[in-house]
């Protein structure tokens, strides 16, 4: 009886040659895993309600020069056309294609009567939306491999240990990405501009700028990303939705990157030097920015006048000029601006705010510039 695929892809399913896998010397097969006895804890809802034991193994193709993996040997081929073209020239001219039948499983399992309708071969890798559903908070997962991996986001569980620093994981992959901090190894190169990356998955996102593609669409706006978790935070725009608070001062931000950038306005850190000047910065990209005051550097060109820009959201805001988009608008009068910025000062007409004080008369203003204005009637 077929039993349902567990992983897909190391990349994806987070697994690795290690404890409960069984590799031949010298294949390029993976073949089996164990699972945690938490794991099975909450996965064993699912053997009763299906009427079957389920066989956690999986055949599957790994390569031999980095940890990449799938069920498909076809996909193993172009994987290694692709990602490592003279290991793929010395197989051809070796005579060889290879790949070989992946390893059977080293132990022996349970294979009770089969249910009265087997899955066709596209359901039993992947089953039908939901078919795996999680005993502790109902979530249903396509993939029984998928809901292995969200187990663990209720156990805690962090299985796989750095050896050099002690930091776990929750998937092999990711552990095997970390430890190539230890090493400095950074086996994927792109072919483009020469760039080397730890990961696949960093080479594939750094590819789409070269290439432009952008495939993931929020449904919402249209606005298109190079990555998926890049769209999700966009999304919270949307739904307003800020899961990560500040513990000093409560404020709550979209994504952990921009908690960090703004705890540094509590800590004073500043981590990002130039080197030329030694001024320094709390954000890189604000960092990359001023090293353009020192190299003139304008990459942003406007293809309509052919001004240049050193910021690509200033490309962005000139490029209104001509197409005469104003997409800040006040509720209040149905006045528009070119910058949200521009809004936001506009705002203040409305609500009387002054958010400006002088710290020597206490008169307030509503522009900056104002306030500095005023402050020069005190020194004379």
């Amino acid at each position: 009886m077929k039993t349902e695929p567990v992983i897909d892809s190391w990349d994806d399913a987070g697994v690795e040659a290690g404890p409960g896998w069984h590799r031949a010397d010298g294949a390029d097969r993976v073949t089996a895993v164990n699972l945690s006895q938490a794991e099975e804890a909450v996965l064993g809802h699912i053997k009763e309600e299906e009427g079957q034991t389920i066989e956690v193994v999986s055949q599957v193709f790994a390569c031999s020069q980095c940890p990449f993996a799938h069920l498909e040997e076809v996909k193993l081929h172009q994987h290694v056309e692709k990602v490592h073209p003279e290991e793929h020239s010395r197989v051809l001219r070796s005579g060889g294609n290879g790949a070989e039948k992946p390893l059977l499983p080293s132990s022996t399992h349970q294979q009770p009567t089969p249910p009265k309708a087997l899955p066709t071969p596209t359901q039993a890798h992947t089953g039908p939306a939901g078919a795996h559903t999680c005993s502790q908070c109902g979530k249903g997962f396509g993939w029984q491999s998928e809901l292995i991996r969200h187990v663990r986001t209720h156990t805690g569980e962090r299985p796989y240990d750095c050896s050099q620093c002690g930091k776990s994981f929750r998937l092999a992959s990711h552990l095997a990405v970390h430890q190539l901090i230890h090493t400095g190894e950074r086996p994927y190169q792109c072919s483009q501009c020469g760039k080397s990356f730890r990961s696949a998955s960093d080479l594939t996102r750094h590819q789409r700028t070269h290439t432009g593609e952008r495939p993931f669409h929020c449904p919402l706006c249209g606005k298109s990303f190079i990555q998926s978790s890049t769209l999700k935070i966009h999304q919270r725009i949307h739904t307003g939705e800020c899961p990560f608070p500040c513990s000093q001062c409560g404020k709550s931000f979209r994504s952990a990157s921009i908690l960090t950038i703004h705890q540094r306005t509590h800590t004073g850190e500043r981590p990002f030097q130039c080197g030329q000047c030694g001024r320094s910065f709390s954000q890189s990209s604000t960092l990359i920015l001023h090293r353009r005051t020192h190299t003139g550097e304008r990459p942003y060109r406007c293809g309509l006048c052919g001004k240049s820009f050193s910021h690509s959201n200033s490309l962005t805001l000139h490029q209104r000029i001509h197409t005469g988009e104003r997409p800040f608008q006040c509720s209040p009068c149905g006045k528009s601006f070119i910058h949200s910025k521009s809004l936001t000062l506009h705002q203040r007409t409305h609500t009387g705010e002054r958010p400006f004080h002088c710290s020597q008369c206490a008169k307030s203003f509503r522009f900056a510039s104002n306030l500095t204005k005023h402050q020069r009637t005190h020194s004379g």
